[in-house]
């Protein structure tokens, strides 16, 4: 199965718009004088999350497309998912001050 390279890269891409639109919280006041184009990303970054999360998921069925035959290897498949989402996320509540939890 050929790898999806182009797709990776837009998928990066927008990871890193998602990252912008949740990282950077700018009065529009502030941002008088900048190109539309950012201004746009900015303030429709969440455009950008749903992209990516279809995108996303497009590449994950694609990549797991043929490997999944029997119904154990369902379980493989969301057990490993499980354990790639919950090591991500026990690492951001040791790696973030309590503050920022709410």
């Amino acid at each position: 199965m050929p790898p999806l390279r182009p797709l990776t890269s837009i998928r990066f891409i927008f990871a890193l718009l998602v990252v912008l639109f949740h990282g950077l919280t700018i009065p529009s006041e502030r941002m008088e004088g900048w190109p539309h184009f950012l201004t746009s990303i900015i303030n429709h970054g969440s455009i950008g999350v749903s992209f990516f999360f279809v995108l996303s998921g497009f590449i994950l069925a694609y990549s797991y497309r043929g490997r999944i035959r029997q119904p154990e290897d369902y379980r493989a498949f969301w057990l490993a998912r499980a354990a790639r989402v919950q090591a991500r996320r026990c690492f951001m509540w040791v790696a973030c001050p309590a503050p920022l939890r709410r």
